[in-house]
């Protein structure tokens, strides 16, 4: 074989050492090289026979590292073979770094002592290595093999790194994780790593707080611009102990919410990398479909075009925790007041997260509840750039209706919201359970809105809301009032009692049906008003002005309602205020009662008379006015007449008690 490699012009680099023998000893107390100190250097090795053995080679301070050699070798003029033991120890790596020119996240001091030890056994070809480093509280091993050292390097390792805790780690690299009580846990990460230079095979597991995520494929163009092809998997039991373990406080409404779970190709560079088949679920909610993201950008930036389940997003948010009880018990205006700040909170709202990237995604869903509100088949198009969430489009079906949303939310410099919303042949009835737990309403309806306010926190936003609605209901009951059973009875006249329990009973009870109901709504600092609100109901037309203040979440509305069958009857009024979602009712209906009073008196003189009430009379009973005064030649004409009858007497008589 070396007299072959003679022959092609090329010896071994090694094959001079199988021409001699020697003993060789060094001992060096200091030295300088390339500005780099190196101090107790001490070589014991002898070369006899083509045989090497280095018994010893140790340096006591190489850049603040001491390091240690044993081996043997042999076989110099054909493929070098060899065993060797290395061991390196370090109480700060700084100095090492810096002589590898390797840039450390940390400072070096920081990893605390490092420790290595590696077996190396073959040859130039074929390289066995075994090694092992204590860093910075944790344990590497590496196994595996090299070939082809001297000409084109590859590599197949088995890699297995470990540490005890999560937090501790995280504080060491400063990673900002830190696991709640009792959350922290090990972290690993192992695997397989082959290849060479222009493409690396690898299959490797991360564990960390209790989740597992793997990632197998290739990746090629190392010495350029790295290009992906990998398949990545991971996946936890429980997604609320998985949060928790990174340091992530979450309760959400629903307690046993489950685990989560995705699978994806990634492909591309590290800076461009497309997935085109993303699977993942958390809890019961499941995505699928493909997104993209980039790292050239000032921030990070992510497209996704998404396909979904039913998402009920309430399942999701922490839970509506009932207000503590304050010190005393607040009445009037200050009731309402501390009623309002239980309602809104008054914390700061962080909307910091929406400046950590950008995205545009696009989304489609069987369904989807966000605060009770049930969006079926919704259709959401939104982008995130600078800070600034625009929901572009928001459209599906909601309440049996069709809706179409467009938002805006900017958090720069503050959070400011932007929403117009039309939704079109909805369920009144549901509408109002689901948004004022108020089930008095039914019909179908047609709403068109534009909202704009700004502020810190719920409360702020709430006192800044600003806007106009419309609102067009058609084909419905109002329960509650039943104004045809009124107007039906007013038409049979019958005793006084009778009727006023009869106003009282049809604005407490029973159901009015409606053909239309339109008003339209203005919103100044979180009060909205109305001034135009009309309905058709049956037998009656109704109006309804008033206002409804959002912060202190009460209401003050009089509604007005004339019986259209009967013209000359005064409306009935009805007072609504209180708490919106339960407000108390005080009925308007001293005019309409005393009308009833007159109309029944009259009735009852007209069947005592058997005639008209005379028109004085009607005066004094208050029904005069809608009645013709008689000229003076009726009453000249009334004078001539023959004596009185019994029924003219009982009218004097009458006339003489109501002059009493």
């Amino acid at each position: 074989a070396a007299a072959a490699a003679d022959a092609a012009g090329s010896a071994p680099p090694l094959a001079a050492l199988d021409s001699f023998d020697t003993n060789f000893k060094l001992n060096i107390g200091q030295l300088t090289y390339n500005k780099t100190r190196i101090q107790g250097v001490d070589v014991d090795m002898r070369l006899i026979g083509g045989v090497l053995t280095v018994n010893s080679a140790t340096v006591s301070n190489l850049a603040g590292a001491s390091l240690g050699l044993s081996a043997t070798g042999a076989n110099f003029t054909d493929k070098a073979a060899f065993k060797a033991n290395l061991s390196m120890a370090s109480n700060d790596v700084s100095g090492l770094a810096r002589l590898a020119r390797i840039e450390l996240p940390v400072p070096g001091a920081r990893l605390g002592r490092a420790d290595l030890t590696a077996r190396l056994d073959g040859n130039v070809e074929d390289l066995k290595i075994d090694a092992k480093s204590n860093l910075a509280g944790g344990v590497v091993t590496l196994a595996g093999g090299l070939s082809r050292v001297l000409t084109m390097p590859a590599f197949d390792l088995t890699l297995d790194a470990r540490h005890a805790s999560l937090a501790g780690l995280s504080r060491t690299l400063d990673l900002g994780i830190a696991p709640a009580d009792g959350a922290d846990g090990k972290v690993s990460l192992g695997g397989t790593v082959r290849g060479d230079a222009d493409a690396v095979d690898v299959n490797l597991l991360l564990s960390a707080a209790g989740a597992d995520l793997q990632a197998g494929g290739r990746v090629t163009r190392l010495s350029a611009e790295p290009t992906l092809a990998l398949t990545v998997n991971a996946g936890h039991k429980d997604l609320v102990g998985f949060l928790k373990g990174l340091g992530v406080r979450y309760d959400p409404a629903l307690t046993n919410l489950g685990g989560f779970g995705l699978s994806a190709s990634l492909n591309g560079t590290p800076a461009d990398v497309r997935v085109p088949d993303l699977k993942a679920f958390a809890g019961p909610a499941v995505l699928e479909g493909a997104l993209a993201w980039r790292g050239d950008g000032p921030r990070p930036f992510v497209e996704a075009n998404l396909n979904a389940n039913e998402i009920i997003v309430d399942l999701f948010l922490p839970p509506d925790r009932p207000a503590a009880a304050a010190g005393g018990a607040p009445t009037g205006q200050g009731a309402a007041a501390a009623a309002g700040n239980r309602r809104w909170s008054e914390q700061p709202i962080d909307l910091a997260a929406l400046g950590m990237l950008d995205a545009d995604i696009d989304l489609a869903a069987r369904g989807l509840v966000f605060r009770q509100y049930p969006f079926v088949e919704p259709r959401l198009k939104l982008a995130l750039k600078d800070g600034r969430l625009d929901i572009r489009q928001l459209t599906g079906r909601l309440f049996q209706g069709t809706v179409d949303l467009t938002a805006r939310l900017d958090s720069r410099p503050g959070p400011a919201l932007a929403l117009d919303v039309r939704l079109d042949g909805a369920d009144i009835r549901e509408a109002m359970r689901t948004a004022l737990g108020l089930d008095q309403i039914t019909g179908t309806l047609a709403f068109d809105g534009s909202f704009r306010t700004a502020g810190t926190s719920q409360w702020d936003l709430v006192n800044a809301l600003n806007g106009q609605a419309s609102v067009n209901a058609v084909n419905g009951v109002v329960r509650g009032i039943d104004m045809r059973r009124l107007s039906d009875r007013l038409g049979r006249l019958n005793e006084v009692t009778d009727y006023l329990d009869l106003i009282a009973g049809s604005l407490s009870g029973g159901e009015t049906a409606y053909a239309t109901m339109t008003g339209t709504w203005r919103i100044e600092n979180g009060v909205a008003s109305t001034e135009d609100t009309r309905a058709d109901l049956d037998a009656a037309q109704a109006t309804l002005n008033g206002r409804a203040m959002l912060p202190a979440w009460q209401m003050d509305m009089l509604a007005q309602l004339r019986l259209t069958e009967h013209p000359d009857a005064p409306p009935v009024g009805l007072r609504l205020f209180g708490p919106l979602d339960q407000p108390q009712r005080d009925p308007k209906t001293e005019a309409l009662e005393t009308y009833l009073t007159q109309r029944l008196g009259q009735e009852v003189l007209r069947k005592a008379i058997g005639k008209d009430v005379p028109p004085a009379l009607q005066q004094l009973l208050g029904g005069g006015s809608r009645r013709q005064q008689p000229s003076d030649q009726s009453r000249q004409q009334q004078q001539q007449q023959q004596p009185a009858s019994p029924e003219q007497l009982l009218d004097g008589l009458f006339r003489g008690l109501l002059k009493q």
